[in-house]
């Protein structure tokens, strides 16, 4: 990830699963033709209010459209994580699961959720082909075998 592509890591703040990702990066691009007939900012006021509210003004030397296409670039660029759980988190508990990997995995990452309720506790975590498992149904397993 460059610095240039760092300007944005505040679309992600509240962003955690893989479904939000997805939506905001659509978001954009229909705003992007929007203002590539128009180059006109106003557009914008269409994204979420917090966004909107942090986006940054044009440099002299680029345009709203080639901003919105630097931050397309961006979040097509974020880790998707796989994560399997028991059950279906809260939208509390998925931002907290966000910002824990977050913290120790890579600052712009986001939740692709399934539910496997054959983990019966715990979860499976795959991420850059690393799969990491902490669930009830592994430990029996471990201690059975």
């Amino acid at each position: 990830m460059n610095t240039k592509d760092s300007q944005f890591s505040f679309l992600l703040q509240g962003v955690y699963s893989d479904r939000q990702l997805i939506s905001l990066v659509e978001t954009l691009k229909t705003i992007q033709q929007k203002v590539l007939k128009s180059e006109d900012k106003k557009h914008l006021t269409t994204l979420p209010h917090d966004i909107f509210a942090a986006w940054p003004e044009p440099t002299r030397s680029e345009t709203v459209a080639q901003q919105l296409e630097a931050a397309s670039t961006f979040l097509e660029s974020v880790l998707v994580t796989a994560i399997q759980l028991a059950y279906q988190p809260s939208h509390d508990q998925l931002k907290k699961i966000a910002t824990f990997l977050r913290s120790r995995v890579q600052p712009e990452l986001v939740l692709q959720v399934s539910v496997n309720s054959d983990l019966g506790a715990g979860f499976i975590l795959q991420y850059q082909g690393k799969r990491v498992e902490y669930s009830l149904s592994s430990i029996i397993n471990q201690s059975y075998s």
